[in-house]
């Protein structure tokens, strides 16, 4: 079923919340405060359950840092000296490395000259600066990635390019790096699994499955669910993913392969008794052995901090869309029960590239200066919450809920240029909540990437909730192979309409003073409240 509703309203104030970043919106006279009818108990209509989502689960306060202090200054680093630093921040990486237990590696206030990768591979690690504001530290970059030493990653990545013929119109190659890379890279090291079973059954929303083969796992174990599709393209998966969307509008990569896994989940054992576990996280799927359906470990650091300093690059023009020369800020692989806090990217390709993490908190980022690719990209990756930021600089995507992304959720932030990324390959259950959108034409606020053969734009269950939109033009945003999407309190400085579907459920179209400003929020002091 397809919405078109187009219901008018008179010309409303953008109201801004009394939250931090966001605040940069005038304040008027509040509107009347409603309470969502999708909230009552009795609604009937789906929503997951984002509260979840971030460091500890958002049940603990991001750390401090604690343990053995290294300082940059004691391998060579001299900040404001215009220098070549990158051999001391390496050196003391290294030796970071090697410490035993936590250990904190404090940058001096000051500009440090950064012409390399600097690659983070341990856990229990803190690097912080003096902080991303004046007097702060600032790594300044003056080498794209693509001027660097090449790693692996990139080689690998530059065969597929050219093995599958990925040019831009014109004949351009695409960029390595278009979504690969960082000038600071976190890397887990890859091993085998330390153990694997299907799974036979499981109900979503449930906190049980049992396993075909029993597993001894400790309380605290992290582990990964895997949904493979073995039913081709007439498939009651892609059926469960889709909400029943056409066949016909689903991608081949979908379909083609049922060794291909098509969406994840990491959950966090809370206890095992023979076939039976019983885990912390809600099931968002369903469990049936004609799925094909596995558990395993993929490897994780955890306890890693970055924080407390700006990334700044040349202030140049961007260079194309997929012919990015790889001024990129963050690439963060394989963390978990992780954070980035504090930290400022200027004049980015990209600025936080986020892949397979899980239980990720990126707090108070802001990127600003020209406009690239990306703001922040989610791919692959779980349970991941940024909050309280300001994306200050446009981006093609801004920000990105990208391939088989999963109740993540972006909250409390103020997005100039935003374009409301969702990168088809199964991205689904995940929240845009409480922001403050700037955009010159409403037309290209759900403006989203991704190839054909990954579509459709989402899965079900992707959540839209509290979004204020700061517009100087009101077209009719149209996307209609995203099902079951959930809109509550969409609302805007002048009227807004949109044409999204199938099977939307549209709450508060163009009503400000909701009286419940954070989905992510409302549910977690839920959740904790009845611990």
């Amino acid at each position: 079923m397809k919405w078109n509703l187009r219901i008018l309203f008179p010309l409303v104030l953008l109201v801004a919340g009394s939250w931090g970043p966001a605040a940069a919106f005038s304040r008027r006279s509040a509107p009347p405060r409603w309470e969502p009818e999708i909230l009552s108990l009795d609604s009937g209509v789906y929503l997951p359950d984002f509260s979840y989502a971030g460091y500890r689960w958002g049940e603990e306060p991001l750390p401090e840092a604690l343990g053995t202090v290294l300082r940059a200054t004691d391998f060579g680093a001299r900040a404001d000296d215009g220098s070549d630093d990158t051999a001391a921040l390496r050196a003391a990486l290294r030796t970071a490395h090697e410490v035993d237990g936590p250990v904190v590696l404090l940058l001096p206030a000051g500009r440090l000259v950064v012409r390399e990768i600097l690659w983070i591979r341990r856990g229990d690690f803190v690097l912080q600066g003096a902080g991303s504001g004046d007097g702060g530290t600032t790594l300044f970059c003056p080498l794209p990635l693509d001027s660097m030493e090449q790693p692996e990653a990139a080689v690998k990545q530059r065969e597929y390019l050219v093995g599958a013929n990925k040019r831009v119109k014109g004949g351009r190659l695409f960029s390595v790096w278009s979504w690969l890379g960082g000038v600071i890279w976190t890397e887990v090291a890859p091993r085998g699994p330390a153990f694997r079973s299907e799974i036979v059954a499981g109900e979503r929303d449930g906190r049980t499955i049992t396993l075909a083969t029993p597993l001894a796992l400790a309380p605290g174990t992290m582990a990964q669910i895997r949904w493979y599709n073995r039913e081709g393209e007439d498939s009651s998966f892609l059926d469960h993913l889709f909400g029943g969307l056409d066949p016909g509008r689903i991608g081949k990569n979908l379909h083609s392969s049922p060794r291909r896994a098509l969406a994840y989940q990491e959950i966090t054992v809370v206890a095992a008794a023979g076939s039976l576990l019983t885990i912390k996280e809600p099931l968002a799927h369903d469990l049936r052995p004609e799925w094909g359906c596995w558990l395993t470990d993929p490897p994780f650091l955890s306890e890693l901090g970055i924080e407390g300093l700006r990334i700044e690059f040349p202030a140049l023009d961007y260079e194309g869309h997929f012919l990015e020369p790889g001024y990129n800020g963050l690439y963060l692989t394989g963390l978990a029960h992780s954070w980035v806090r504090d930290v400022a990217i200027g004049n980015a390709d990209s600025g936080v590239l986020v892949d397979k993490c899980r239980n990720l908190t990126l707090r108070e980022l802001t990127l600003d200066g020209r406009g690239g690719h990306y703001s922040v990209s989610l791919t692959g990756s779980r349970y991941v919450l940024v909050e309280d930021f300001r994306f200050l600089a446009p981006a093609y995507h801004n920000p990105s809920f990208s391939i088989f992304s999963l109740r993540n959720v972006y909250t409390r932030g103020e997005v100039s240029g935003a374009r409301l990324d969702q990168h088809c390959a199964v991205n689904h259950q995940n929240l845009f909540d409480d922001l403050r959108l700037r955009i010159e034409d409403t037309l290209d606020l759900f403006h989203h990437g991704g190839a054909g053969y990954w579509w459709p734009t989402a899965g079900a269950f992707n959540t839209f909730w509290n979004l204020s939109v700061d517009c100087e033009r009101a077209g009719v945003p149209r996307i209609s192979d995203a099902p079951a999407a959930r809109f509550v309190g969409l609302h805007g400085t002048m009227p807004l309409e949109i044409d999204y579907g199938p099977g939307a459920y549209i709450e508060g179209l163009n009503r400000p003073g909701i009286a419940v400003p954070s989905l992510y929020r409302h549910q977690l002091e839920a959740r904790l409240g009845g611990r």
